[in-house]
């Protein structure tokens, strides 16, 4: 096998690693962001919705 073939081979495998890393990589901040919109919403019932004697008159 030449150079080049080994080469077209290689680098399919390395754009999947690095596809894999990034994923990776990119998980607890989308994690943390769906967490942060959990806790507003969360907030906003206990002001709110859950709490009607907070309403505003």
């Amino acid at each position: 096998m030449s150079g080049a073939s080994r080469l077209l081979l290689v680098i399919p495998v390395i754009f999947q690693v690095t596809g894999v890393l990034a994923a990776l990589d990119t998980q607890p901040i989308l994690g943390l962001r769906l967490y942060e919109a959990a806790a507003i919403s969360v907030q906003i019932c206990s002001q709110q919705i859950c709490h009607p004697n907070r309403l505003p008159e």
